[in-house]
């Protein structure tokens, strides 16, 4: 290989076909799979290759400090973190992302890839993007095929045309997702594949096609690079432009109307975990075709998901071709023929305003993470788990007053301007209106119980002073 290719991964999505597990304040992409490691990471780990420069990351505002952390659990250092204030599909993500690159590197070929895609041979994934990359036509936007395993409607399909070499093809045209009937005809064509959403171009050809086929995009693209900013270890952009921007898919935007694109099939294997019924297809299976937590019991059970998130114990008998999927706060079974729909079914949800689609039990934080355990009248428990070397933002509240006992570690707490230490099993009172922080100063976890006590409950109900971490609100 004669130049090295920078990887932009794209970590916008929100995952909610694989509800209740995957929501808006943690999507599919930082959840574990079986193998007890994200699909972000799996998806980072890929790039640890001679064959790449530094990934550069483009996700949502919201996201940060999940992507951050993620990032920092690899051990590598990314080119850049570039983050979207509202979310506008593919098409305004890759576009800013290669104009990020090029801006450094005119001359730049650019690998594009979703972080929540499952490749099960990074050996395999390289030598394929290294052979491409070998006879790489530069005028000319790549575009990865996959050879369907069953005539999917979960998929857009990719037909091919005249063959160039050995590993690409014409592009003779893109085809949405179809209908049964229209998906089991393509399974039976050897010309048409799955649309891995998967790219591979040069800065200079991506911004050429789209300055002829979405103007619009590239411009408001261009702008927002000009009044770009810094937050921290992440690029930010102004949320009134991004708004402006359309909102739709890289495939619509550009692929579907350049005469440019061509297709490289890959040969191994390729999940898009984006449904229950994918989760079940990329994972291994017992005997019996299910895919179950240890906690599970069946008794002819047959090709079937069994997710058990709370602790608790299930058994499941006399069924075939179902997910189950439980945690704390929710819980979904469908037949597996009914994935694609989860998105609707949680519409109702939306409009009854209901907080599974949006939180889980367990909340994230930049300092570590804290989980509801009950709640009733006038009281809201909670475990506070807080990472070595962070702290909270120093704060008061209006409405609350907190009660903490520390339960794994030593906490150092600044009450009003005293500090003070506490170990396991100590505790401290704080009252409504008193400033405080809870650091961890040493080299290991912090856990302590919550207990907020007052007529109103809620995370609005938080003056923050000083934090670290920038999320003090600035006055007009």
């Amino acid at each position: 290989m004669t130049q090295k290719i920078y990887p932009v991964i794209l970590s916008g999505g929100f995952g909610s076909r694989l509800w209740p597990v995957s929501r808006e304040k943690l999507p599919k992409q930082f959840i574990s799979t079986t193998e007890k490691q994200t699909f972000f990471n799996s998806t980072v780990d890929r790039f640890k290759s001679n064959n790449f420069n530094n990934i550069t990351v483009i996700g949502n505002f919201e996201h940060r400090f999940l992507i951050y952390d993620a990032i920092a659990k690899t051990k590598i250092n990314p080119e850049a973190i570039l983050l979207e204030p509202v979310s506008k599909n593919t098409s305004a993500a890759i576009t800013i992302s290669a104009l990020h690159i090029h801006q450094k590197d005119p001359d730049a070929i650019i690998l594009v890839v979703p972080s929540d895609h499952l490749i099960e041979s990074k050996s395999k994934f390289n030598d394929h993007i290294k052979k491409v990359s070998q006879n790489f036509h530069k005028d000319f936007i790549y575009v990865f095929g996959v050879k369907p395993k069953t005539p999917s409607t979960s998929f857009g399909y990719i037909k091919i045309g005249k063959k160039i070499n050995k590993y690409i093809h014409h592009v003779d045209k893109f085809i949405e997702k179809p209908d049964l009937k229209n998906a089991k005809r393509f399974f039976a064509n050897k010309n048409f594949y799955w649309n891995a959403g998967m790219f591979l171009f040069s800065t200079k050809t991506l911004i050429r096609e789209m300055n002829l086929h979405s103007q619009e995009t590239l411009k408001t693209c261009e702008k927002l690079l000009e009044k770009k900013g810094n937050h921290y270890e992440f690029t930010i952009f102004s949320k009134s432009l991004f708004n402006t921007i359309k909102n739709e898919p890289f495939d619509k935007a550009l692929m579907e109307k350049t005469s440019n694109a061509i297709v490289t099939p890959i040969d191994y294997n390729w999940f898009d975990v984006g449904s229950w019924s994918g989760y079940w297809e990329a994972f291994k299976k017992n005997k019996d075709g299910n895919l179950l937590d240890k906690n599970v019991f069946t008794e002819d059970l047959k090709n079937s998901t069994v997710k058990i998130n709370d602790g608790s114990t299930a058994v499941i008998m006399g069924l075939n071709d179902i997910s189950i999927v439980r945690e704390k706060d929710a819980l979904l079974v469908i037949n597996n023929d009914y994935s694609e729909k989860v998105k609707d079914i949680l519409k109702k949800l939306k409009i009854k305003k209901n907080k599974t689609l949006d939180l889980h039990t367990t909340e994230f934080r930049p300092w570590g993470s804290f989980e509801n355990i009950t709640q009733g009248d006038g009281f809201l428990v909670k475990i506070l788990r807080i990472k070595p070397g962070s702290k909270i933002s120093l704060q008061y509240h209006r409405k609350r007053s907190e009660h903490w006992v520390v339960t794994k570690g030593e906490a150092t707490i600044l009450l009003e301007d005293k500090e003070i230490q506490l170990k396991k099993s100590e505790s401290i009172y704080v009252k409504i209106g008193q400033k405080h922080r809870i650091s961890n100063n040493s080299n290991s976890i912090l856990e302590l119980v919550e207990i907020q006590i007052g007529k109103t409950l809620s995370e609005k109900d938080i003056v923050r002073i000083d934090d670290i971490y920038g999320r003090v609100k600035k006055k007009d």
